[in-house]
């Protein structure tokens, strides 16, 4: 392993990813948001990986984002209920160090880790995740039509699955790329290029994502 990898950095002020709307990022049911994360402010709702809509009575998708203290959201709108903002509690999450951080939904229960530890878990069984009204999914940022909260800090290795990995799955890769062809992989954003303003999507459906400000530097993220 090299000492230093290519990530993007995140000012907090108008940075982020944008990945559009596209078919592979309407999960059905089944879903797992994994990312690698080096929060240097904590702001709450900024957005990490998200396409969340909740505004009034109309709520949709899916995200991780920062809770605002020291920890994480994983926000889903299931088909039986309202958005719900699955909290990891404070001190899951240091500034100014990487973690990594994911959400899992098996249609039963939601779930949120931190570095592979699970931080909290919620029942809410359902038929499936809302995504009326439609929103683009975006990395370093959550918005919808009248809100934005960005991240500030550094992003690496976005992963988004149509499968609930288990606990030992998320730990048995916590600490290695992967291929891009994994079983319920739907996007997969190593977010190590290290120029241009395009981040590629490494598995085949090509879903590339266009970078509106992030800048490429080099962290001591061991992967």
């Amino acid at each position: 392993m090299s000492s230093k990898q290519a990530v993007l950095t995140f000012d907090g002020e108008d940075d982020y990813i944008d990945l559009g709307n596209q078919p592979e990022f309407k999960i059905a049911k089944e879903i797992t948001l994994e990312a690698w994360v080096y929060c240097e402010a904590q702001v709450r709702e900024a957005g990490i990986i998200s396409n969340v809509f909740d505004t009034g009575s109309a709520k949709s998708g899916y995200g991780l984002l920062l809770n605002g203290k020291s920890g994480i959201f994983f926000a889903l709108k299931t088909s039986s209920q309202k958005i719900l903002y699955l909290n990891s509690k404070s001190n899951s999450l240091t500034l100014n160090q990487w973690h990594h951080i994911a959400g899992t939904y098996d249609g039963k229960e939601m779930k949120v880790y931190v570095d592979g530890v699970e931080k909290a878990t919620r029942a809410i069984e359902s038929s499936g995740i809302d995504y009326e009204p439609e929103n683009d999914l975006a990395i370093g940022r959550y918005n919808d039509n009248n809100e934005t909260h960005l991240f500030k800090g550094k992003i690496a290795e976005v992963r988004l699955w149509g499968v609930t990995r288990t606990q030992a799955e998320i730990q048995q890769d916590i600490s290695r790329r992967l291929i891009g062809n994994e079983p319920g992989l739907e996007g997969y954003w190593p977010l190590d290029e290290g120029s241009g303003n395009t981040v590629s999507d490494r598995t085949s459906h090509g879903n590339n994502g266009t970078i509106n400000g992030a800048t490429w530097g080099t962290s001591d993220l061991q992967l």
